[in-house]
């Protein structure tokens, strides 16, 4: 059992905002999410146990992807603890030189001592005077001197910057590519301070300046030296390892659990995972979210079924439990799988 030092959350589970987001999007009225006190939270006491549970519970069915994907999910759950660790130590409009020195110092050592093909993530946004923003650095190491940086937003605020496209047939909403790459980033450059504590002051001292445009247009594309549009059109480009197209959050993602999910996707994306295997593994952790609810042994009897018997728990159970015929499906019917994998219970 690898272990997430993460304090689960108090209350029954539907009351949980990232158990809202998750199953329920759009339900409740749209609300934004924000790097300020408590970021994170909802998410991590749900999302954190259900990725240990995918690890430890799952262990049989993760083996038929071959040790080293399995190798690769057993450290996806090391990096989103270090996620946590990261966001305890926020400093969020808390406009102390001390505090923001200390927490770029903190992402500096984890890049300094990331292994070839190892992966961090960070957080970071920006405020000004009356709101703040949210998103996630992923930051990965190709070779000894060379990384690269991926931004992980669910919009709305920065979402105009990322890939779009329309896809009338599938979906009545644009979609994005949530997950923004930019590649062949000089080691010194992220190692150097000077970048972080940019960033990291757009959230640390709130101001009118702080927004999307001064992170997409004055300090990201100075990082591998491209022009804005030239990595928009990387990121098109079906070659580049990431995330595919997808619609964003239609309550605003308030619990920040699409971000995080998000982020890991993109993560398993460059590990060498395929479309249905992230699609897989995004199925199991819902289902373990669902387990800690305990609607799954109320709905179903049989203590054993297949993964594609679980089409039928999101889409009609969850609605009946929470009463409310009109709620759309958690995930496009395109993306639940047929696989025979024995499910434990």
């Amino acid at each position: 059992m690898l272990g997430l030092n993460v304090a689960p959350r108090a209350g029954p589970m539907w009351e949980n905002e990232a158990f809202i987001d998750l199953f329920l999007d759009g339900y409740n009225l749209y609300k934004r999410h924000s790097i300020s006190k408590g970021f994170a939270k909802d998410a991590a006491s749900v999302f954190a146990p259900a990725l240990q549970a995918a690890h430890d519970e799952w262990e049989d069915s993760l083996k038929q992807l071959g040790q080293q994907k399995k190798e690769a999910i057993e450290s996806l759950t090391h990096v989103v603890q270090d996620f946590h660790d990261l966001c305890r130590c926020l400093p969020s409009r808390s406009k102390s030189e001390q505090q923001c020195l200390e927490f770029v110092h903190g992402i500096i050592t984890r890049i300094k001592a990331l292994p070839v093909g190892g992966h961090i993530m960070a957080p970071g946004g920006w405020a000004d005077t009356t709101e703040d923003f949210a998103l996630i650095f992923i930051i990965e190491r190709v070779t000894t001197d060379r990384l690269t940086l991926a931004v992980c937003n669910s919009g709305p605020d920065g979402l105009s910057y990322h890939p779009i496209k329309a896809d009338l047939l599938n979906a009545a909403n644009m979609k994005y590519k949530m997950s923004l790459v930019f590649e062949d980033v000089p080691d010194a450059r992220l190692c150097d301070s000077t970048f972080w504590f940019l960033v990291s002051r757009m959230h640390v001292w709130p101001a009118e300046t702080h927004n999307a445009k001064m992170l997409y247009e004055m300090l990201l594309p100075g990082l591998n030296q491209r022009t804005l549009a030239a990595t928009q059109a990387l990121n098109i480009e079906a070659d580049l390892p990431s995330t595919g197209w997808s619609v964003p959050p239609q309550g605003g993602d308030p619990s920040f659990i699409y971000c995080m999910m998000e982020a890991c996707e993109l993560i398993l994306a460059r590990r060498g995972f395929t479309q249905q295997e992230r699609d897989t593994w995004a199925l199991i952790i819902r289902w373990q979210v669902c387990r800690e609810l305990n609607l799954v042994r109320r709905v179903f009897c049989p203590l054993s079924f297949s993964l594609s018997s679980l089409s039928f728990f999101f889409l009609s159970p969850a609605r009946a439990h929470f009463g409310s015929p009109a709620l759309p499906p958690p995930f496009p019917p395109s993306r639940l799988l047929t696989l025979s994998v024995s499910a434990p219970v």
